[in-house]
């Protein structure tokens, strides 16, 4: 992803390149073309927002219309330009291409999971986890009463890649496939597990846009 920050930190430095050319030729300008400060009409054109502190600055502050502008500026206002339309076609074009390829893998999980675009939740009797892509394992503890472990159910939905929920309670282990859709009760007294806290545990193996649903409520 280093393409990724060098087309970022192209486009932020084109961008206080231009501003600081603008601010420089307004300064430059408004010394021999205008009868107000060029202090003022500097902050007036950078920080009024839409461009339209210079437009003023053009339709107003340039009084003294028989005196020749200083430098040319234009040169370097046009590179800087091209340089930041440049730096934003690469940028655009490395989001696109992360996105895409899941390349982009900005959250790093307690257990070592990396995913992208995720959201998680976990209250009130429910826990839950989406996310474009993602590999490695999220876990959780939740200590379940009789009632609620009658009561635990798995909702998962995958359209890429591997999930699996794990329970654990001590030496009693429990692994089930989630499949695309997968949506029922699990009966975990049936499999031997006890009241208490479980550790309940979901794996994802290269996994494209999961949601799972994990609720004792």
């Amino acid at each position: 992803m280093a393409l990724f920050f060098v087309s970022l930190a192209g486009i932020i430095l084109s961008v206080f390149t231009m501003v600081a050319f603008l601010g420089l030729w307004t300064y430059k300008d408004a010394q021999v073309k205008s009868e107000q400060s060029p202090g003022l009409w500097v902050l007036l054109v950078l920080f009024v927002p839409n461009m339209l502190g210079l437009i003023i600055y053009l339709l107003v502050g340039r009084t003294r219309k028989d005196v020749p502008a200083p430098g040319d500026y234009k040169k370097a206002a046009i590179g800087s330009a091209v340089m930041l339309a440049l730096s934003t076609v690469l940028f655009v074009g490395i989001t696109i291409w992360a996105v895409n390829t899941g390349r982009l893998d900005g959250t790093v999980g307690r257990d070592g999971t990396t995913s992208f675009m995720s959201s998680e939740q976990f209250r009130n009797g429910e826990w839950t986890f989406s996310a474009r892509r993602v590999n490695g394992t999220r876990s959780r503890n939740p200590v379940l009463t009789a009632e609620e472990m009658q009561r635990f159910h798995v909702f998962g939905e995958i359209e890429g890649g591997t999930m699996y929920v794990r329970l654990m309670q001590g030496a009693q282990f429990e692994s089930i496939h989630i499949t695309d859709g997968f949506n029922g009760f699990i009966d975990l007294e049936a499999r031997g597990f006890e009241p208490g806290r479980i550790n309940v545990a979901i794996d994802f193996v290269q996994a494209e846009r999961v949601r799972t649903v994990v609720s004792w409520r």
